[in-house]
């Protein structure tokens, strides 16, 4: 006899189930008028990214930010509004976002499944203000948790999503808000409102990975450049190259190691005679445990398929240096000098290691 049990992952069946629910069920449950605003979570629930959304949920989560209604995030995305109000339901249910201000008679969030609650924890709540000591703002408090909450997620988001923008945003809108938020978290920005070293060179990553998500999406290749004001009329297919490949190099830059790794390997699989796959890829394995030789492989691959690039020399030679190679090093680092005498980091560190 045929089973009769559902044979759908709960990772897809809870998505699935949350935005078939009626909107006007949610909006008794929830606080999602046209003028609702919500930020991201403070500690998002760590399972959540394992949740099958679909993109306009993604599109959804990348515009939230504080103070910008809902009827605003509808406009941005060009979804309708009771389209924007289930994806902010499945995103708040998962613990990824919060409202900003809750009205009394809906200030409970969205409640999991009983058999659900043991594994799903509360998102902590946000600090008042009088509760707040010494020196540091509200303010800066706020831009604190915002930084760090981005810093959590960077590596999942695309340069969309970075830079709050969809596909249907010209390079001027584009433009325009890469400009606003890297203002807002520029570390100077951050260092003037009293905050601390750490959360200064958090900035400082979160600027980094702007820049090169507005890089992405500037550049003629991506879109950027012939198809008029509008980079985003290029949709890229899933499986992209070159999306696939921005994807590794954010996942980098928001230390997102495994997966970086992962996309590079299926990049390599495709075209391994690309030589900076191989290069990006030693660097994502040299930074997780028990993957030293893989990078070595990837950078030795690199400089059969580039010898004249001292970049795989290079690196190949910090490899060996950290694990205590010196010759192989040195070596490695003479190369990299012999196709640009003038590598900076090859000549310094060759006279470190003389000196020594």
């Amino acid at each position: 006899m045929a089973s009769t049990h559902p044979h759908l992952p709960i990772t897809e069946a809870i998505p699935t189930a949350l935005l078939s629910l009626p909107v006007a069920t949610l909006r008794r449950a929830y606080p999602l008028d046209d003028d609702a605003t919500f930020r991201p979570a403070v500690t998002p629930w760590r399972l959540a990214q394992q949740f099958v959304f679909d993109d306009a949920a993604a599109t959804v989560l990348g515009l939230v930010e504080r103070g910008r209604p809902l009827a605003e995030i509808a406009r941005l995305a060009a979804l309708t509004p009771d389209a924007v109000r289930q994806r902010l339901f499945l995103l708040a249910y998962l613990g990824l976002i919060t409202p900003e201000q809750v009205p009394a008679a809906t200030a409970a969030a969205p409640t999991p499944p009983a058999a659900e609650t043991a594994a799903t924890p509360t998102p902590p709540a946000t600090p008042a203000a009088a509760t707040e000591t010494g020196a540091i703002s509200e303010e800066a408090r706020a831009l604190e948790r915002e930084l760090t909450g981005l810093a959590r997620r960077i590596g999942a988001m695309d340069p969309y999503a970075l830079l709050r923008v969809n596909r249907n945003h010209s390079l001027t809108e584009v433009k325009r808000s890469y400009h606003h938020l890297s203002k807002r978290f520029h570390p100077d920005v951050v260092r003037g409102l009293g905050l601390g070293e750490e959360i200064i060179a958090v900035a400082d990553h979160v600027t980094q990975a702007l820049t090169a998500a507005y890089q992405t999406l500037s550049d003629p290749k991506h879109g950027g450049g012939g198809h008029g004001d509008h980079p985003a009329a290029h949709h890229p297919a899933p499986g992209d190259p070159e999306a696939i490949f921005t994807n590794a190099k954010l996942a980098i830059t928001g230390h997102d190691y495994e997966r970086a790794a992962r996309l590079l390997a299926n990049l390599i699989e495709r075209k391994p005679d690309e030589t900076d796959y191989h290069l990006y890829l030693a660097a994502a394995c040299i930074r997780l445990r028990g993957r030293k030789r893989e990078a070595e492989q990837a950078l030795k691959r690199a400089t059969r398929l580039a010898p004249s690039d001292p970049r795989g020399y290079v690196a190949l030679g910090d490899l060996y240096r950290e694990g205590g190679m010196e010759e192989k090093a040195a070596g490695c680092y003479r190369e990299a000098l012999r196709w640009d005498p003038h590598q900076r980091h090859a000549t310094q560190a060759l006279a470190e290691m003389e000196a020594a």
